[in-house]
C-alpha cells in the first residue's frame, strides 16, 4: 500500500504529468538586470488550442502577499501580434484571441521593504543575490495546472542558484510540475551549498549572505539538519519528496515550508533556529503532503477556511519538540515543564473553552469567525495532540504514540488528496484501537474545556492550577493590551481578543472600524547629534537590563505606559531614560549635549533611545529658534528642528506595521459615539 502511494504521488506531482494530458510544457524566464534591482522581468510561454486564455497569480492559503499588486507592463503576444488583455479579477488576466504559441511578458516591481528585517519567504534582490520565483513571481495557466514547467534564470554569470526544483545539466534551468514551480523559491547569487543524503534521498543546505555579513560556521547547523532528518524518517516514514533543499538567508526572519524546500532566516542562536527549522521541515509531512482538503491544488482566490489546522499546525509543534529531543538538539526544557507551560497558556484565554478546535482552525485565516474571543490553533492543537499522545500510549502499553498516526496518514494521503477531521479520527482509532468519538465530540467539534486530570492521570500526574491578577513590576494592574488590528493593512478594523477585557466591557467588538482617536497637540522638538558615538550592542551590554523579548516581556513592557489625565505635555512627569546613566559615563560629550539644551532654555531634555542623540522639548517655534541660535557655537554637533507626529500621521507613515496599542478614547463605526476605554 505504501509503495503504491509513493509511486502514484511522484507521477502526479513531480514526474511528467504532461504525458497524461499530452499538453506542452510552460516555460518561464526570469531576467535580472544587476543595474536595476528594483524588480525583474518575467516571460511565460506555452501553446494553447483555446482562443480565450486566463493566467493568474496563485494565492498562498496562509500568507497571501497579493503580489499581483506589483505586476507592471503586462503584455501578451501570439504569432507576432499583440493581443488585447483585461483583468476580470485582481489576480487574473484574460487574454482574448490567442492561437497556438502564446508569449506573456511582465515586470515584477519589488515592493518597498518597510520592516527592519526582511521576511524570509518574500522575493528580494541585492548586488550579490537574492530570492526569486514561486507564486510571488510566476503565473499559471488556469486549467493547465498539471502541465510540466521549465524555469530559466538570466542573471550575472558568477551567480549560483539553489532550489527544490528538479535540476538540469544547466545550473540555471530547473523543471517540475506547474504546481511545484509556483511552490519553489530560488535562492540566487553568492550562495554556498552542502550536499548530503537522508534515506537515500539527496538533500542540499544553501546559505546566502550579503558581503558585509559576519562569517557563519555552518558545521553545527548542517549536523543538526542531518540528525533531524533521520529522526523524521524514523517517525513518519520515507520522505514524500524526491529531493529537498534548505534555503537560508542572512538578514531574513521567520520561515515558510514548501513541497521540496524551506526558506528560513539565518540566526546565530541555534536553539531558536532549530525550533523554527524543525516546525517548518515537519510541515513537509503534515501540511504540504498531508494537507487540508480545502488546500489541494492551485487557486487564485484565498483558500476556504479549513477545520483541520489544529492537527496540521498544533500536532506539528508537538512533533517538532519531540524529534528535537530525540535528535538531542538544543537546550530544551523537560517535557513536564513544557506541558506546564502549554496548559498555563491554554487556561489564560476563555476562547479555548468557548471555541471548538474545528472553529479555531477555520478562524486562523478568517479571524472574524472567532468574534471577540481569541484562540491559537497552534496552541490548542498542541494541547489536544499531547492529550491524544497520552491516550494512545496508555491504550497500547507504550508501544505506539501519536507519531504513528502521522505515519499512517502519510501512507494514505498526499498533496493531491486532502484530509478532513473524520480522516484524522479514523487514523487515531486504527492506531490505538480505542474509542475516540467522545474526544472529537467534546474538543474538535465541541468547545469543552480539556479535562487535564483525566489525561494526566494516565501518567500518574494531575494539574495544580492557581490564578493571580496580571500586575506590572510595580504591583499595579498591567495595561490591558487585549486589542489589536484585524489586519496590518487597509483601514483599522479592531480585533478584541477577550470579551472580558476592558475593551470588551467598554462595548467594543471585533469588526468595529476605528474612525478617530483622541490626540495630543503638536509638540516642537530639537535633536542634537554630538560628535560622539556609542554602538547599540555596547549600550545594551553596559545597561545589563532584563530582556524585553521573552515570555516575561508583557509585565516589563507594561511598566513603560503611564496614564496621564491631561493632554497638556507641560503637566506630564519628567521623562526618564535608563540608558543615560551608562551612556553618559561612556561618552561624557553626550551628557554635555543634554545639559547644553537645558541651559539654552528647553523645558526638558532626554537621551533618545540608546543614543547617541539627545532631544529637547520646547513650548513653541519661537523658543525653538532661540535655542538653536544658542547652540550654533558648538562645533561638530548636528542640530535638527522637528516636531511630534499626530496619531494619524504616525499610523499613515508606519503602515503596515503601525498601530496605537494604548488608546484613551475610540470612536467606532458600530456606536458612532466616543467610548472611554
Amino acid at each position: 500500500m505504501t509503495s503504491f502511494k509513493l509511486v502514484l504521488f511522484f507521477v502526479t506531482l513531480f514526474a511528467a504529468s504532461s504525458i497524461a494530458r499530452g499538453a506542452s510544457p510552460v516555460t518561464y524566464k526570469i531576467r535580472i538586470d544587476p543595474k536595476d534591482l528594483s524588480g525583474y522581468d518575467v516571460e511565460m510561454q506555452f501553446i494553447t488550442s483555446s482562443r480565450n486564455v486566463r493566467v493568474a497569480m496563485a494565492a498562498h492559503p496562509e500568507y497571501d502577499d497579493r503580489y499581483w499588486r506589483y505586476i507592471e507592463n503586462f503584455t501578451a503576444e501570439s504569432r507576432g501580434r499583440t493581443i488585447p488583455v483585461n483583468k476580470p479579477e485582481d489576480a487574473v488576466w484574460q487574454i482574448n484571441g490567442a492561437a497556438g504559441e502564446l508569449i506573456i511578458r511582465y515586470r515584477l516591481h519589488l515592493p518597498t521593504q518597510n520592516q527592519p528585517v526582511r521576511d524570509a519567504w518574500k522575493p528580494f534582490l541585492t548586488a550579490n543575490g537574492g530570492m526569486v520565483g514561486d507564486l510571488h513571481s510566476l503565473m499559471y495557466l488556469v486549467g493547465g495546472e498539471s502541465r510540466r514547467a521549465k524555469l530559466t534564470l538570466e542573471m550575472p554569470a558568477d551567480w549560483k542558484a539553489a532550489s527544490g526544483l528538479e535540476p538540469t545539466k544547466d545550473r540555471r534551468t530547473f523543471t517540475g510540475s506547474t504546481e511545484l514551480m509556483l511552490d519553489s523559491p530560488v535562492l540566487i547569487g553568492t550562495v554556498r551549498e552542502w550536499k548530503f543524503s537522508v534515506a537515500g534521498i539527496p538533500h542540499t543546505m544553501a546559505i546566502w549572505s550579503p558581503p558585509n555579513a559576519k562569517p557563519y560556521d555552518a558545521g553545527p547547523l548542517l549536523d543538526g539538519i542531518k540528525r533531524l532528518g533521520q529522526q523524521a524518517v524514523k517517525a513518519f516514514g520515507r520522505p514524500p519528496y524526491p529531493r529537498y533543499t534548505f534555503l537560508f538567508q542572512s538578514g531574513g526572519q521567520a520561515a515558510l515550508e514548501h513541497l521540496t524546500s524551506v526558506n528560513l532566516g539565518l540566526s546565530s542562536d541555534l536553539n531558536d533556529l532549530f525550533d523554527e527549522l524543525a516546525h517548518e521541515y515537519i510541515h513537509v509531512w503534515n501540511l504540504m503532503d498531508v494537507r487540508p482538503r480545502e488546500r489541494v491544488g492551485l487557486k487564485y482566490r484565498f483558500a476556504e477556511p479549513t477545520g483541520v489546522l489544529w492537527w496540521n499546525e498544533g500536532a506539528t509543534i508537538m512533533f517538532a519538540d519531540l524529534l528535537l529531543r530525540r535528535a538531542a538538539l538544543g537546550d530544551r526544557r523537560s517535557r513536564v515543564q513544557r506541558l506546564e507551560s502549554i496548559i498555563a497558556r491554554y487556561l489564560t484565554s476563555p476562547g479555548y473553552s468557548t471555541l471548538s478546535a474545528d472553529l479555531v482552525s477555520r478562524g486562523d485565516s478568517y479571524p472574524l469567525l472567532l468574534g471577540d474571543n481569541r484562540a491559537s490553533t497552534h496552541l490548542q492543537g498542541e494541547v489536544l495532540t499531547t492529550m491524544l499522545d497520552l491516550r494512545i500510549r496508555d491504550a497500547t502499553n507504550g508501544r505506539l504514540d501519536v507519531t504513528h498516526v502521522m505515519k499512517l496518514l502519510a501512507a494514505r494521503f498526499d498533496s493531491q488528496h486532502g484530509i478532513t477531521n473524520a480522516d484524522i479520527e479514523r487514523a487515531i482509532v486504527e492506531v490505538c484501537r480505542c474509542e475516540m468519538k467522545s474526544f472529537f465530540r467534546d474538543y474538535i467539534y465541541g468547545a469543552k474545556l480539556v479535562d487535564f486530570d483525566r489525561y494526566l492521570g494516565l501518567i500518574a500526574m494531575r494539574a495544580d492550577v492557581t490564578r493571580s491578577p496580571a500586575l506590572n513590576p510595580n504591583g499595579k494592574p498591567a495595561v490591558d493590551l487585549r486589542i489589536g488590528p484585524l489586519s496590518p493593512e487597509g483601514e483599522v478594523i479592531l480585533r478584541i481578543t477577550n470579551p472580558q477585557s476592558s475593551w470588551g466591557k467598554a462595548g467594543l467588538h471585533t469588526g468595529d472600524r476605528l474612525l478617530s482617536v483622541d490626540d495630543t497637540p503638536r509638540q516642537p522638538l530639537i535633536i542634537i547629534t554630538p560628535n560622539a558615538r556609542v554602538s547599540t550592542p555596547t549600550a545594551y551590554a553596559a545597561l545589563k537590563a532584563g530582556s524585553l523579548t521573552t515570555m516575561d516581556a508583557m509585565p516589563i513592557l507594561s511598566s513603560s505606559f503611564e496614564r496621564h489625565n491631561t493632554r497638556d505635555s507641560s503637566q506630564w512627569p519628567e521623562p526618564h531614560n535608563d540608558f543615560e546613566r551608562v551612556i553618559f559615563e561612556i561618552e561624557p560629550e553626550i551628557e554635555r549635549a543634554k545639559n547644553a539644551l537645558l541651559e539654552a532654555g528647553v523645558r526638558s531634555a532626554l537621551l533618545a533611545g540608546s543614543g547617541s542623540s539627545v532631544f529637547g522639548i520646547v513650548d513653541d517655534d519661537v523658543m525653538r529658534e532661540r535655542v538653536i541660535d544658542n547652540l550654533k557655537c558648538e562645533a561638530g554637533w548636528q542640530v535638527f528642528s522637528c516636531e511630534t507626529l499626530s496619531r494619524v500621521e504616525y499610523f499613515e507613515a508606519m503602515k503596515p506595521s503601525g498601530f496605537p496599542l494604548f488608546l484613551r478614547s475610540l470612536k467606532t463605526a458600530n456606536t458612532k459615539t466616543d467610548t472611554g476605554a
